[in-house]
């Protein structure tokens, strides 16, 4: 069960996860991997943060962008999917449900990432060279860093607040059709050959579903035995 104070330090959480993803201080607290063991740790649920921590980490090693291109945002939403797996009891197959509900969240994140770009570009636009003053630049620094929190904030109430109820309904659909085991190898292969593809010149989206089949294979014919 998830407490009022969790919510509360989880959404701060998430706001310095989102900060540190693209305002600053950029030192990659927020990767997947670290965000959603501390979320754990948040939790009491060390075990549960860590796994899903790690089968993130892969999709957002084949999925980080370049430059200023706007991305999916999955550092927020691996926070999201620690707290909706956890309040979903840590099933196997809630907790793999939660990390396919990182594609809602995301695109959330993603969309209020763009609005926070155009705002920074009308802070940018509004200085003046011949008037610009240092207090100036920190006050636009700063209101651009309270913006990437906020942003942080809202996607992680909005997403993990629908997710609680939208995830035990995505469990009992898919629960009675799919093996717990075939959604993780699913997940494990499809995420590992997205980040290999990612220091390749291979197509993401082609290493990803082999990487899945690849490892499905391997499941089904019983060389990789899952247990929760």
């Amino acid at each position: 069960m998830i407490t009022g104070w969790d919510w509360v330090i989880l959404a701060l959480f998430a706001a310095l996860v989102a900060q540190d993803t693209t305002a600053g201080p950029q030192l990659l607290f927020s990767e997947p991997l670290v965000a959603g063991t501390v979320a754990g740790l948040i939790l009491g649920d060390l075990r549960l943060g860590l796994l899903l921590g790690t089968a993130i980490q892969l999709i957002w090693c084949g999925a980080v962008p370049a430059g200023t291109a706007v991305f999916l945002d999955i550092n927020v939403g691996t926070v999201c999917a620690v707290a909706v797996a956890h309040s979903a009891g840590d099933a196997p197959i809630a907790a793999a449900a939660s990390v396919l509900w990182l594609i809602p969240v995301g695109l959330l994140g993603c969309a209020l990432t763009e609005i926070g770009m155009r705002f920074c570009g009308t802070l940018v636009a509004s200085i003046r060279p011949e008037r610009v003053t240092a207090s100036a630049l920190v006050l636009r620094h700063a209101a651009g860093w309270l913006f990437a929190g906020a942003r942080g904030s809202v996607t992680f109430l909005a997403g993990a607040g629908a997710g609680v109820a939208a995830v035990p309904v995505l469990v009992r659909l898919l629960g009675a059709a799919v093996d717990p085991g075939v959604l993780w190898a699913g997940l494990f292969g499809a995420g590992a050959g997205s980040a290999i593809a990612a220091t390749w010149r291979f197509s993401k989206g082609k290493a990803a579903f082999l990487g899945a089949a690849g490892v499905l294979g391997a499941w089904a014919g019983g060389l990789l035995p899952v247990s929760w």
